[in-house]
Formats: C-alpha cells, structure tokens, sequence
C-alpha cells in the first residue's frame, strides 16, 4: 500500500484471478522496486512467477529462484515444479508439511495459500483446506471454496463464500467464487453464474477462464452452440489451455462433431487432467470387454 495507501498490486492480482496472465505479467514488470515495499515486491514477484506458471512456462520460476529467495517465492518454485513434473509430489509436499509445521511460517497467509495450491495440485484436498482454515485473504477463501467444490462439499463452499461476501462484496475475486458456488449448486443458479462472467469478462477483459466458465454455464443450460462459440474464442486466445480443450471435447460430443483432435491436444497440454484420465479408464474397459469376445 505505498504511494499514499493506493493498493499498488490491484491491477496485478485481479488480472491474474480473472486470467489474464499476460497482462498481469506486464502490470508486475510496470511496477519498480522503488515503488513498493519488501512485502510488496514479494506478493507482485509471486503473482509473476505465478502468471508464468498459468501460462505454461514454469521453466522461468524454476530458474530464477534460490534457496536464498524469500519462502514464498521458494513455495512459488516447488508448485512450479509439481505442476510440471507430478513424479516429485512426494518430495514436494513433504518440503511443504514441514513449512507448515512451524507456527512461524503456518501464519504467513501468501504462503499458506500457496502451500494450499501445492496442496491442490497433488490432490491432497483435506491439507489444502487446512491451509485455509485461517480465513485470512480472500485469495484463501477462494482456495477453500475450489477445494470444497472439488471434493463435493457446496455447503462448506457456500460458508466460504459468505465470509467473501463479508470481506470484500464487490471484489472480482469474489464475484469469481460466486459463479464456481452458483454452478455447484445447479437450477436457476447457473444463470445468475453466467450473469457474473458476462459482467466480469464485459467489465474487464474475456480471458479464457471467464470464457469458460461462461461456456459451461450455457452447456449446462443445453446452449451448446453457443458454448462452443465462446469455447472457440477462448481457443483463439490460448490453444493450449487444458480446461479450454476439455470444454471443447464436450461441447462437439454433444453437437454431434468429430473430438479426436481436442483430444489429442489435450494429451498433450495435461496428460494429467482429469478428463484425459477418464478417457484412458474408459477405454482400458473397453479393452477388457472386447477381449473377452
């Protein structure tokens, strides 16, 4: 909060919550060291190295930190490194448990969150949450509310959201967690959901996650081609993007359009991602049902 209490990082942080990893790269190279405090230029070098990890290039992070970088930037290297090579998981989150079983590293909230997303990243949801249970950023609360949802729990989520509401009603990060609770939730929800990333994206900037997320809404309100429209327009701005790619697979089953190429793609991108690993479970069946004709 230098420069006369104007928050000198909004412009980064909600460009990199909203998706838009380009621009929040540039915001982080606008900024000068003279101009922030040490605890500021740590948060904008962690949404940097975070920008370029979303962006597919986490070869930057792991280059460019040290064992002498601040612990958050070290935290921003080992999710760098999970996400890249998901065979150091173990190693990973066993450097994290013992950061976090420090009282004095446990209080630090930028690492706590991002302990969480390490956690996120290796499926250990029950830790990620843990890591969350201080409440204390809205960054946190969004990250409790992607784990809550991801392990099917929308009642804890919806908890969270309302401690959002509380903090900051009119934070795009925010109205971001709204969407992801009112698509968990389903029925007339899924409009109001898709109302907020049409606000968001018409407000600041269509990125692919706001495309996205637009785009299951309209599928799963049955607007397929209209979905595919905004899934399309997402590709355009990023081929690689994983979700973009799965989004398509779906979006072309359900109009009756060709998907090995997106599948393809997808192996490529995230050989990981879950619906790559529900194709190859579905098609190691299928291998066992034909082989026993």
């Amino acid at each position: 909060m230098a420069d006369g209490g104007r928050d000198l990082l909004y412009a980064l942080r909600n460009n990199f919550h909203l998706g838009a990893y380009q621009a929040a790269l540039g915001e982080a190279q606008d900024l000068q060291h003279d101009d922030l405090g040490g605890a500021e230029t740590v948060e904008r070098d962690v949404f940097m190295y975070r920008a370029y990890i979303e962006l597919g290039q986490p070869e930057v992070c792991l280059a460019e930190v040290t064992d002498d970088s601040e612990l958050a930037l070290q935290a921003c290297k080992l999710l760098a490194l999970v996400r890249s090579d998901p065979g150091e998981k173990e190693e990973v989150v066993a450097q994290v448990t013992e950061w976090l079983s420090d009282p004095a590293y446990s209080s630090n909230l930028m690492l706590c969150e991002l302990c969480g997303e390490i956690y996120m990243a290796t499926e250990s949801y029950e830790e990620a949450l843990k890591c969350c249970s201080s409440a204390g950023s809205l960054e946190l609360l969004a990250l409790a509310i992607q784990v809550a949802l991801q392990i099917e729990r929308p009642d804890v989520a919806k908890k969270m959201l309302d401690l959002m509401q509380q903090k900051d009603d009119d934070a795009p990060l925010t109205q971001l967690a709204n969407a992801w609770v009112d698509i968990s939730l389903g029925g007339d929800h899924i409009q109001e959901a898709q109302y907020i990333f049409q606000e968001l994206g018409d407000r600041f900037n269509w990125t692919p996650k706001l495309l996205n997320g637009s785009a299951i809404c309209n599928m799963t309100m049955g607007n397929f081609a209209k979905a595919e429209k905004e899934v399309l327009e997402a590709l355009s701005k990023d081929p690689k993007n994983a979700d973009t790619l799965a989004n398509a697979i779906t979006a072309s089953l359900h109009l009756n359009k060709p998907t090995e190429r997106y599948v393809t793609q997808l192996r490529g991108a995230d050989p990981n991602h879950p619906v790559v690993r529900k194709l190859d479970a579905l098609e190691e069946k299928f291998a066992k049902a034909a082989a026993a004709f």
